[in-house]
């Protein structure tokens, strides 16, 4: 079998890309720049590079693979890099380059909070690419994981450089509930969705420890060894400075109004569905 990543250069990616090959699946990681990614799979990947903007990047990068797994996602927007773009156009253009080369399996990589009718542009993108998805006449399965911890990247990685400065200056989380998921969960949820078609045209929540946004933090800053200061700015307030910083400076922010606004929601959802769909009972990804 071989399988094409999309974004296979980002942290689910290469987490993804590692799983399936020490299962012994070939891996075909396809992103935007993936000269690195040969030398970080140990030569043991073939990488293509596609823009998820043109469709005929990715029918040629897809080419001659038996399923494809889709982890391109943004969090905050950059110049052309727009929710709609990424989340709707990105993902009409992936199925079209899989109809166009007889490929039927894809995996979409979603979001915990998706299809919950939360009131961000982030939530509505990926539902409305869900909903593409749906209608394709694909062999799909959706997982909608919460937020993903692996300490090479995303959130990990992001506390990991504001923990440089002494004391952190964030937007006030407590409220909010959400859940955490392993990177490795996630792939072995991929991994069983792959070989064993499991969860086929199923959307399946990936649901671990839950916790606030604020209370991840500090689990963060305690497992790299980090004793920081918090100053918390109320959340309210926060939103507003963030949507007057965005109009200024177009995606150069660390962090935006909408990921404060989807930390604030109560997501609530039960570990049980990953382990009645994959047999995965969430592990502790803050444990040794």
């Amino acid at each position: 079998m071989k399988v094409a990543i999309l974004a296979a250069s980002c942290n689910i990616g290469k987490n993804l890309a590692k799983t399936l090959l020490e299962k012994g699946i070939e891996v075909v990681g396809i992103s935007r720049n993936p000269s690195n990614l040969y030398e970080e799979m140990g030569g043991k990947i073939e990488t293509r590079n596609a823009n998820i903007f043109y469709a005929d990047q990715i029918s040629l990068a897809i080419n001659r693979c038996d399923a494809v797994i889709n982890c391109i996602g943004i969090i905050r927007e950059k110049g052309e890099n727009t929710f709609e773009v990424v989340h709707i156009q990105g993902v009409i253009n992936i199925i079209h380059a899989m109809k166009e080369n007889g490929i039927k399996r894809l995996i979409h990589i979603s979001a915990l909070g998706a299809g919950r009718g939360i009131d961000t542009r982030y939530f509505k993108t990926k539902e409305m690419g869900e909903k593409f998805i749906k209608e394709s006449e694909l062999e799909w399965t959706i997982l909608r994981p919460g937020v993903v911890i692996g300490e090479d990247g995303g959130i990990f990685k992001k506390i990991k450089s504001l923990s440089t400065f002494p004391v952190l200056i964030l937007p006030d989380m407590r409220a909010g509930r959400t859940h955490i998921i392993s990177v490795e969960d996630l792939s072995k949820a991929v991994f069983l969705s792959l070989t064993e078609k499991r969860a086929l045209n199923t959307v399946v929540e990936l649901a671990g420890m839950e916790l606030s946004m604020d209370d991840l933090i500090l689990k963060i800053l305690k497992k790299i060894g980090k004793k920081r200061m918090i100053l918390r700015i109320p959340s309210d307030i926060s939103i507003s400075l963030l949507k007057i910083g965005e109009k200024l400076l177009n995606g150069f922010l660390p962090v935006n109004s909408e990921e404060i606004i989807m930390a604030l929601q109560k997501l609530n959802s039960s570990p049980s569905e990953m382990a009645e769909k994959f047999g995965i009972t969430p592990k502790n990804p803050f444990e040794s």
